[in-house]
This record gives structure tokens, sequence and C-alpha cells, in this order.
């Protein structure tokens, strides 16, 4: 007899999770929105549909191999693109070769930091001059660096810095190991090319369609379904509004704050989310390639320029630190001012602004969460628990540690 399985969170991470269970057990995905999709859901102002943030699909990974076969009607594929702008005090350098952070010259530090724990740790392993360009970057979010852990560069994209007249220096650097984890080199340089993906018509169709073949693999969805975490015995149990969920396991994909605060009683995560103010603009008359700016500056509100295609109109994404409307007018002068550096020129015949949405992203894992995290996967090592990466970034490096932990306990 088959064993049953529930999967928490309907996201890209646990459909795909479901869909691999699915071979094996009798599975169940508990989403407590009305949709499956998670933070990939769509926007829309005027009927005008739009994205929210940057979420291309990569079409390497073996989880776009898994839905490919079956959706690649509904994905439009695209050499994948990045650039970004580097604003440092009144100089600036716009790049479509890189998406961190660009700068002239830079002094290269060969000496290696054997302890990196923090975010300040990895900054100290640059020069002054990057270290306080960065710890500046970062006090816009509000983000303290000798709090959060080091591997949170990810998230923000400052992972790698690069300069454009250090690329030989830095190309005998990054041959160590440690080195090549801080500094950035052209990938198109080095004759490594990826491709990205888009669903053509957005991403609430193309997952209407997912949910549609969820259902043909007798994978069972419960939408609208708000759970409490409880504790019996060293399992757990979903209780529901009305019914108690006893599951031979669960693999708990969404937001972890519940699941922790319940299990802990006395402590609770500290890392907290940052709030998107997102720009949307309808592009006509334009043949812009799909694209997106990484904008690094300390005094910009603007952290992102995303330009894609939904139903073949071409739509323009900006996502912003939260800011008062009443300056609205002057952040789109600077986006402008953004734009033309990439020799893009928009105006009132070729563009329109049609709204702007306000979401909370939680990208961002402290050191103490970090540990408190890992202190729970242990404890709770020997239940029906299987617990999801929460502290690490990345749907993929997500899919594969669950799969991981799937293969350790043997239930793959």
């Amino acid at each position: 007899m088959k064993k049953n399985i529930s999967i928490v969170g309907a996201g890209f991470t646990g459909i795909i999770t479901a869909i691999i269970l699915s071979k094996k057990y009798n599975v169940t995905i508990i989403e407590a929105k009305d949709r499956i999709g998670g933070i990939l859901t769509d926007i829309q102002h005027k009927k005008e549909i739009f994205l929210k943030s940057c979420q291309y699909l990569n079409t390497k990974s073996s989880s776009y191999e898994l839905l490919n076969y079956k959706f690649k009607n509904l994905l439009d594929i695209f050499p994948a693109p990045y650039s970004s702008y580097t604003k440092n005090n009144n100089s600036y350098i716009s790049s479509n070769r890189f998406a961190n952070p660009v700068f002239k010259k830079i002094n290269l530090k060969k000496t290696k930091n054997k302890k990196i724990i923090s975010l300040k740790d990895r900054f100290k392993c640059y020069d002054k001059k990057i270290e306080n360009f960065l710890i500046s970057y970062l006090k816009k979010f509000e983000i303290e660096p000798q709090k959060y852990v080091a591997s949170n560069a990810i998230n923000l994209q400052i992972d790698r810095v690069t300069s454009i007249k250090d690329k030989d220096k830095i190309s005998k650097l990054k041959k160590i190991k440690f080195f090549n984890q801080l500094y950035a080199l052209d990938n198109r340089k080095m004759k490594i090319f990826h491709k990205s993906a888009l669903p053509k018509n957005g991403y609430d169709t193309f997952f209407d369609e997912i949910f549609k073949y969820l259902k043909k693999r007798k994978i069972k969805i419960l939408l609208n379904c708000k759970i409490i975490p409880e504790w019996q015995n060293k399992k757990l149990i979903l209780k529901g509004k009305q019914n108690m969920f006893d599951y031979d396991y669960v693999v708990w994909t969404a937001n972890p704050v519940a699941l922790l605060a319940k299990y802990f009683k006395t402590k609770k995560l500290e890392s907290k989310p940052f709030i998107v103010k997102q720009l949307d603009f309808y592009l006509s008359k334009n043949k812009i390639k799909n694209n997106y700016i990484q904008v690094f500056s300390s005094k910009s509100l603007i952290t992102r320029i995303h330009i894609y295609k939904i139903k073949k109109r071409q739509k323009m994404s900006v996502e912003c630190i939260n800011f008062d409307d009443q300056i609205l007018t002057s952040v789109i002068k600077e986006l402008n001012s953004i734009l033309k550096s990439f020799k893009i020129n928009l105006n009132d015949k070729n563009s329109k602004f049609i709204g702007s949405s306000k979401y909370s992203r939680y990208d961002l894992c402290s050191i103490n969460d970090f540990k408190l995290i890992k202190q729970f996967r242990k404890e709770v090592n020997n239940t029906n628990l299987i617990t999801s990466p929460w502290e690490f970034y990345g749907r993929e490096n997500k899919i594969d540690m669950i799969i991981g932990y799937l293969k350790d306990k043997k239930i793959l």
C-alpha cells in the first residue's frame, strides 16, 4: 500500500517535489492561497499582465527538463540576458556583460580570509574601496552586514565583483577556488552560454496548465487551506479549520516561521522581509531584447529593471525600495537616465506607466536564524518531517537539497 506524503506550499519547489514523489506515493499539496505558483504569480493592472520580479526558468536545470516535455509550447526560450549599472560617487558604469558590481580598476587582495561567516567578513576579502561601497549599498535595504550570513551575497547579486581594466589579473586569480568565488569574468568570453525561459502568457496561465497536469497525476491539491503545525509524539500533524491531517511524511516547502515558532515556542526567526515597490510599464514600438539590469547604487531607489514579453507585448517592470508616490516622477526620471546609458530611449510615445504594486521578499537569512534552522533540522531528523533548505537561495539548489534529504531517509 502506498504511503501518504503531504507537501506544504504550492510554489515551484513544492510542485516539482510533488511530481517526483507522485511516482511512488500518494501526494497531497496543501496551499494557503487560492492558486498554485507561490511567489511566481502575476500582477495585473487594468487587464495588463506583468511578472512579479525577475524570475527566469533555467533551461539547464533538472526541474525544467521535468516540465519541458509537457509545457514546451507555453515557454519562450531566449539567451540568458543580464546587465548591471554601478554608480559609485558621481561616476557610473553600464555593462551588458555582468550582473554584478563593475568597477574601472580595483586593488586585488591576494590574502585569503580563513573565517568567513558574515557578509561583513566576506566584504573584508576585498580592498577598502569595494568593502565600503558594498556596505554603503546595503544601508538602503537596512541590512547590517555583520548580522547576516555570507551566502546572502548570492541573493543580493553581490557575490562577485569585477573590473574592466583588470581582466587579465582577475583571470589568473580565479584559478584559485577562494578568489573564483569573489571575482567575475565575462561568461561569453569564456564561451559559457546559457538560455532562460519565461511563460509566453504569464505565470498564472502557466500554472493553470500545471494544475491540470498535477490532477492527471492524481496529486491531491488543497487550496485556501491554512494549517497549524502540531507535534504529537515526535510526529508532525497538520491541523486545519475542521480537520487534522496525519501523513506518513510532511515536506514543508512553505515559509517556516509558523513551523519553527510552534516547535521552539520561546524562539523566533528574526530575519525580516523587505518591501519591494514595483513599477510596471507597457512598451510600444520598441524592439528591445529581453533583459534585466541590476542597479548598484547606494542612493538610488531603483534596484532592478526587467524587460520582457507577455502575449507578444513588451513590458518593463522596475523593482524599487518602497517610496512615497509623491516622488514617482523623480524616480521615473532617474529610470530614464539609467536606461539611456544602455541606449534605451523611452518617452511618452513609446512607453506608458501602467501602475505600481508592493510585495514582500524573504531573501535573507541572519546568522542567528541560520543556527536556529540548523538546530531545528537536527532535532527533527528522526520525525516524519522533511525540511526545506530555507536558509539557502535558489529554486534549483533547494530542489536538489530536498531530493538529497529524501534519499537520506530512504524515501527516494
